[in-house]
């Protein structure tokens, strides 16, 4: 949340969910923050039509234990080629999810994050003056169409439309930060004080400069 309010976009993924395993990790940190753009999983099905993907079996979703519905948005996540260290073991360990010797085909949330990231790296390169907030509600509200997982709706991430539309509204209004950032009693949300630089050094409330 201090890089949030430092004006620097913090993208996370959602977890990947196995019933079996007891537990949803959209309930844990970093899911559950309502201050960065959590991203879930989609799959493509190995095609460019967006009209046959779907929301990926393996991508945690649901409501944190403050009530907030996550993730924020769903990216592309199935089979997704990325670059390959080179002092990776894993085109030894999974030959078949190799290319070439410097490519790996990898599934999960973790990679869907990363196209996020992208997204918004984007979204800054043109409009540098854009809030994390900013970047956040436009990503969330430019998309291809929704996922509906049991009763809730999933944004999917449309990149292209994001970059062209103009809106400048802002998500997250009226969220209570951490309390590892106010004192006393009372809770800091975004309408009771004016957000701008938070002091890197503490997290106590008198040494944070509220502000953009």
């Amino acid at each position: 949340e201090i890089l949030w309010f430092n004006s620097i976009v913090v993208v996370v993924s959602a977890g990947n969910y196995d019933p079996a395993a007891g537990y949803n990790p959209i309930r844990t940190a970093p899911a559950n923050d309502p201050f960065v753009i959590v991203v879930g999983a989609a799959d493509e099905k190995g095609t460019a039509n967006t009209g046959d993907d779907t929301l990926a079996g393996y991508s945690a979703a649901g409501i944190t234990l403050d009530g907030i519905k996550k993730p924020d948005i769903i990216a592309p996540g199935t089979n997704i080629y990325g670059a390959l260290s080179a002092n990776s073991n894993w085109d030894e360990q999974y030959p078949e999810r190799a290319a070439a010797g410097q490519y790996i085909r990898l599934s999960g949330t973790s990679v869907a994050a990363p196209v996020v990231a992208g997204a918004a790296a984007l979204l800054l390169q043109n409009e540098p003056e854009l809030t994390p907030d900013q970047v956040k509600h436009r990503l969330t509200t430019s998309i291809y169409m929704a996922f509906d997982l049991d009763g809730q709706s999933y944004p999917y991430l449309n990149a292209a439309a994001a970059a062209a539309n103009g809106d400048t509204g802002s998500a997250n209004t009226g969220l209570t930060a951490s309390q590892l950032l106010w004192s006393g009693d009372e809770p800091v949300t975004w309408g009771s004080v004016s957000w701008n630089s938070v002091s890197w050094n503490s997290v106590s409330w008198n040494s944070v400069y509220w502000g953009r």
